[in-house]
C-alpha cells in the first residue's frame, strides 16, 4: 500500500500547479463557492500557493514511507 500512496503523489506532484494551486486549473474560491458541500474539510483547501501544497505532499511521502518501513504502522496508515 505505501509503494502505491507513493507513486501515486510522484504522479501527482508531476501537475502540482496545475491542479492544486490558486493559478491552476480550478481556484480554491471557485471550488468553495460553486462544488462544495458546507460539511467538506481538506488540508489542501487552507492554503494554495504551491509551497503549501508542497509541504503537504512531502508529509503525506513521510506518512508512507513511515508506513512502509513499518514504523507505528497503524498512525501511519491513519495518517496516509
Amino acid at each position: 500500500m505505501a509503494i502505491i500512496i507513493l507513486c501515486d503523489l510522484y504522479n501527482r506532484s508531476l501537475y502540482l500547479m496545475d491542479h492544486y494551486t490558486d493559478s491552476g486549473v480550478l481556484p480554491r474560491a471557485a471550488l468553495i463557492q460553486k462544488f462544495l458541500n458546507s460539511w467538506y474539510f481538506s488540508f489542501h483547501l487552507i492554503g494554495g500557493n504551491t509551497f503549501y501544497q508542497a509541504c503537504l505532499f512531502i508529509l503525506a511521502a513521510i506518512f508512507a514511507i513511515g508506513l512502509l518501513i513499518g514504523f507505528k504502522t497503524r498512525l501511519m496508515t491513519c495518517l496516509s
